[in-house]
């Protein structure tokens, strides 16, 4: 490996908690990934395999191992307005296809907490949204796969191949893959309709979600671990419903687009430069006692 020295860096996920320095290589092909594999095979080196590097921990990360980083993967190669049927390159992010089939109506089935990760990243693991309630995981979306063995065979996979299950949620551990297809959702606007509803305790968590359970497209709480005793479970359920009014501007991408700065002023790149004091046992209680305060002289809305 002493000829690719020039390529050791220092990957990390999301986190930034864990993180090791690999030789990181950026194929553009799958003929490329066949001829990493067999690197790697010669050098005695496992493979790590990289997208958006939006794992919390070390998935996307290797010691001395041969990190393919796959953001060079990242094109739309067909998409059917008709059906909702898209297939991608594995290192196209949730944005890349949301911002591509949102003006034709669709939103995909599955979204985590930031678009940033790549359906390569979030097949692998199977991830799951607000929504995995009612829709599961995003695996249960996918139709096909294209996938490059071990051997650097390529083969592409539908949900009847007997590796499919296994594959899915694998995290690139029985195959890698190189491509996605993917049934979209049909939408008439990505706008939502939100109610938030303020929890005591566990008890009334569980009441919330099962009472708009059938009725809601998407449910979440947020729990304020500080509760204990009566007030332990205490936090802040939301539901959210796509608007059943057709809304044309919401299905403009670039009315999605966040706003860089908290009410005009704080720019958010600087947020953690007022919450790190706060880092603490301490001021995480006292925050979480201010926002579960707040929800309750809210109330529910």
């Amino acid at each position: 490996m002493k000829e690719h020295l020039g390529r050791i860096r220092h990957v990390a996920g999301f986190g930034e908690a864990v993180g090791s320095d690999g030789y990181v290589f950026t194929p553009k092909s799958v003929e490329e990934v066949a001829v990493l594999m067999d690197l790697a095979r010669k050098e005695g080196r496992k493979i790590a395999l990289r997208g958006a590097g939006r794992s919390y921990g070390d998935a996307s990360s290797g010691a001395e191992q041969i990190v393919l980083d796959f953001t060079a993967f990242n094109r739309i190669t067909n998409w059917n307005t008709d059906t909702g049927i898209v297939t991608c390159e594995a290192g196209v992010t949730l944005e890349q296809l949301w911002r591509h089939c949102l003006a034709d109506g669709y939103w995909p089935p599955v979204v985590t907490g930031t678009m940033r990760p790549t359906l390569g990243g979030l097949v692998g693991m199977n991830t799951h949204g607000k929504n995995n309630f009612c829709k599961g995981p995003i695996g249960d979306h996918v139709l096909a796969l294209d996938v490059v063995f071990a051997n650097g065979s390529r083969e592409t996979i539908d949900r009847e191949h007997e590796l499919f299950p296994a594959i899915v949620s694998s995290a690139g551990g029985l195959a890698i893959i190189v491509g996605v297809t993917l049934k979209m959702h049909r939408v008439a606007s990505s706008r939502l309709s939100v109610e938030a509803i303020s929890c005591k305790n566990w008890q009334d968590q569980f009441d919330a979600f099962e009472q708009h359970e059938a009725s809601s497209d998407y449910m979440v709480s947020w729990i304020d671990c500080f509760g204990s005793g009566a007030s332990a479970g205490r936090g802040l359920f939301h539901l959210a419903n796509y608007d059943p009014h057709s809304d044309p501007a919401g299905l403009d991408s670039n009315k999605l687009d966040l706003p860089s700065k908290i009410a005009g002023i704080v720019p958010k790149g600087q947020v953690w430069r007022v919450l790190q004091p706060l880092n603490n046992r301490l001021g995480m209680r006292a925050l979480n006692t201010a926002k579960y305060l707040v929800s309750r002289l809210k109330g529910s809305g």
